[in-house]
């Protein structure tokens, strides 16, 4: 297993540092109490009970940076918050909206005025297990919320993204209002190999709440197996 995520790490950490240099965490303390700061709200902000969201034993042995960069990976949060463009820097939002949607990614990176380095660490947690802003309200549907992310894997992440590289860069606000759809099918299964249909149970997570599909896109996209991103069908798949 140390072996497996020996591997698993040297391939998020090559494609970090092809994206902009990784910054140590050396020194880095997370706040342990962002669940009490937040208490009046009667947000459950520890939640978790192990479950899908927790890091394996073998995993706790490595620095809290490296889990953290492991989790946000395997969350798909480059999907939606990585721009394309290397220049851009690590997790800084995206230009370009969310497909299917007029949503645009938000900037992760610790900048406090276009990213997250004025939230505190309840802020940050609030966003990622209830879907809530910086203020209670509620974030577009299309924006997963990890219930099952426990206690470890909160503060991994929270590591991770406070020892980003600060990038000033604003995206557009966008809305939450799906584009329209022409009501296509992408097929059942096998109608599009290494594609994953509507109503097919997949490991995508553009969305974890209705309107989600079942393949965890929505808008009638469909659910790339090999890369767990949502596009849209596309020819012979519709």
């Amino acid at each position: 297993m140390k072996r497996w995520f020996a591997i698993m790490v040297g391939v998020l950490v090559v494609a970090t540092v092809a994206c902009a240099a990784a910054p140590a965490a050396v020194g880095y303390t997370v706040p342990r109490d962002a669940a009490a700061a937040d208490a009046a709200s009667g947000d459950d902000l520890e939640g978790g009970d192990g479950g899908a969201g927790s890091l394996d034993d073998d995993a706790a042995t490595w620095s809290p940076y490296l889990r953290g960069a492991l989790a946000v990976q395997a969350r798909g949060c480059p999907a939606c918050h990585q721009s394309s463009d290397p220049a851009d820097g690590v997790l800084s939002g995206q230009s370009t909206p969310v497909p299917g949607t007029r949503i645009y990614g938000k900037n992760l990176t610790p900048d406090p005025e276009t990213g997250l380095g004025a939230l505190t660490d309840a802020q940050i947690l609030r966003m990622l297990r209830m879907g809530k802003d910086e203020d209670g309200n509620a974030l577009c549907e299309v924006m997963p919320r990890f219930l099952d992310m426990g206690v470890d894997e909160q503060s991994a992440v929270l590591v991770y993204l406070r020892a980003l590289t600060p990038v000033h860069r604003a995206v557009p606000a966008g809305t939450c209002a799906l584009l329209p759809t022409d009501g296509g099918d992408s097929g059942g299964p096998n109608a599009c190999p290494g594609l994953a249909g509507p109503d097919e149970v997949a490991p995508c997570h553009a969305c974890r709440t209705p309107p989600c599909q079942a393949n965890g896109c929505f808008n009638g996209y469909v659910c790339a197996l090999s890369t767990s991103t949502c596009q849209p069908p596309g020819p012979g798949c519709d």
